[in-house]
C-alpha cells in the first residue's frame, strides 16, 4: 500500500474515465466549483473528486496495480504503519466527511463508496480502540443505504462492495446484520477473499445474542453482564478494536466454565 496525494488516474469501473456514465450520476470533470477543502476538487482525468481518488488508490492500490481487485487482509489486521498512514493521510477528510462536507460525493458509485469507508473504515484505523472508532457509524450506515438505494454496489469491482456492505456488519441492530449478511454471500468470488461469510455471520450470531458486541463495552463505558464476560474470556475476535481482558466497569470475576459449556462459537476460536 503506498500514500499518494497526486490526482488519481481512473479507470471506467471508477465511475469517472472516458465519456461520464451519467446512469451512475457521474459528475463531469469541473462541474464542481466547490474548494479543494471540502473534497470537491474534480481530477484532471475524470468525475472523481481528487479526494476521493486519493483515499480508493491508497485503499485499493492504483488503476494499474495487479492486485488492485483482490482481497487484502492489511484491511482488517491494520499495523501501527498502516493506522499512522491512513490518519496522517485521511484523518481531515473523515472529519470532513462527518461534519457533512462531503456529502456531494453521494453523487456518484466510486465517490459514494469513497465517502462511506471515510465514515466506517478509516475511524476504525485512525481512532482505534477508542470511542471515536464506532462513532461515525450510524453515518456510514445511512449513505450506503442510500447508496445501495440507486444500485452503486452493483457499479464498483466486486472486491470493493464488501465496503458498502460493512456498515451493516458494524451495526448492533439485528435487522441489519441479517442484511449485511445476504449481501456480503451475493459478492462474487474475489482473488484472497474467503466466500462462506463466517466473519459476518459470527457478527450477527453476537448481536442475536446479545444485542450489542461485548468486546465494545469496554472501550465505550458500557457495563459488561456475566454473560458478556463469559464470552469475551471464549471468544478471542475483538475484531480490529482490542480491549482489555477483563472489563474495567465490571468488578466482579467472570463464572468458572464447566465442561461442556465452554464452547462459545467453536467454530470461530483463533487459538
Amino acid at each position: 500500500m503506498r500514500l499518494s496525494l497526486d490526482p488519481p488516474r481512473c479507470l471506467p469501473e471508477d465511475g469517472c474515465a472516458g465519456t461520464p456514465d451519467t446512469a451512475l450520476g457521474v459528475r463531469r470533470a469541473g462541474a464542481d466549483a466547490q474548494s479543494r477543502a471540502t473534497g470537491a476538487a474534480v481530477s484532471g482525468s475524470g468525475g472523481l473528486p481528487e479526494r476521493a481518488g486519493a483515499w480508493l488508490e491508497f485503499w485499493f492500490g492504483p488503476p494499474d496495480h495487479p492486485e488492485r481487485h483482490h482481497h487484502k487482509q492489511i484491511w482488517f489486521r491494520g499495523t501501527p504503519e498502516f493506522d499512522a498512514a491512513v490518519r496522517s493521510g485521511f484523518a481531515a477528510d473523515h472529519d470532513a466527511a462527518v461534519a457533512g462536507a462531503l456529502a456531494h460525493w453521494e453523487e456518484a458509485a466510486a465517490s459514494a463508496l469513497a465517502l462511506v469507508m471515510l465514515l466506517d473504515q478509516a475511524p476504525r484505523n485512525v481512532f482505534r480502540s477508542t470511542p471515536r472508532a464506532f462513532a461515525s457509524d450510524h453515518l456510514a450506515l445511512a449513505a450506503t443505504n442510500r447508496a445501495l438505494a440507486r444500485g452503486f454496489d452493483q457499479a464498483v469491482p466486486a472486491a470493493w462492495r464488501l465496503f458498502f456492505y460493512l456498515p451493516f456488519e458494524h451495526s448492533e441492530v439485528l435487522a441489519d446484520q441479517r442484511r449485511g449478511l445476504e449481501l456480503m454471500l451475493a459478492i462474487p468470488p474475489v482473488p484472497g477473499r474467503p466466500s462462506d461469510g463466517k466473519m459476518t455471520r459470527l457478527h450477527l450470531e453476537i448481536v442475536e445474542r446479545f444485542g450489542r458486541f461485548p468486546h465494545r463495552n469496554a472501550i465505550l463505558g458500557r457495563v459488561s453482564t456475566a454473560e458478556e464476560l463469559a464470552f469475551l474470556a471464549e471468544c478471542e475476535h475483538r475484531f480490529g478494536q482490542p480491549t482489555p481482558e477483563r472489563d474495567p466497569t465490571h468488578r466482579d470475576s467472570p463464572p468458572d466454565h464447566h465442561p461442556g459449556e465452554s464452547s462459545v462459537f467453536p467454530s470461530y476460536r483463533t487459538g
